[in-house]
């Protein structure tokens, strides 16, 4: 079954398309030959599998009843808030990444951290949430 379509209530819908345009971006920069440098390629290598595979488990346990709606938000959130983060670190993407761009409005946090509606901008440690003195150095 593909993980990627429209076929979610509107929130997890969400949040898989950006995941989709994630793959998009990490599939884009592997065809284009980026990035250069060993460390890099070695952290994409494989990425876009390990996100549709962590991704499908979660999909999975939604579908299986064993995760709300609301937990699987959180858990697809918190699992691109990481991505991003450690794809800021190794590629050199920007804090807010490409994907990021066609829905910002849609990812503004309505509501703080812990509540119904958290997003990976919430979350401790994201980019967005760590203070600029804060970021790591690239």
């Amino acid at each position: 079954m593909a993980i990627f379509g429209p076929q979610y209530p509107f929130r997890l819908q969400q949040v898989i398309d950006h995941a989709e345009r994630f793959v998009a971006l990490l599939t884009s920069m592997r065809v284009r030959g980026e990035p250069s440098g060993d460390v890099a390629r070695a952290w994409l290598t494989g990425r876009v599998e390990e996100i549709e595979s962590v991704l499908g488990t979660l999909v999975a346990d939604w579908r299986g009843g064993r995760l709300s709606e609301s937990s699987a938000v959180a858990a697809v959130s918190s699992y691109l808030g990481a991505m991003h983060a450690a794809a800021e670190r190794q590629l050199g993407t920007e804090a807010e990444a490409e994907c990021c761009r066609s829905d910002v409005a849609n990812t503004i946090p309505l509501t703080a951290y812990g509540d119904d509606g958290a997003t990976a901008d919430t979350l401790p440690g994201s980019p967005a949430a760590l203070a600029d003195s804060e970021r790591p150095e690239r």
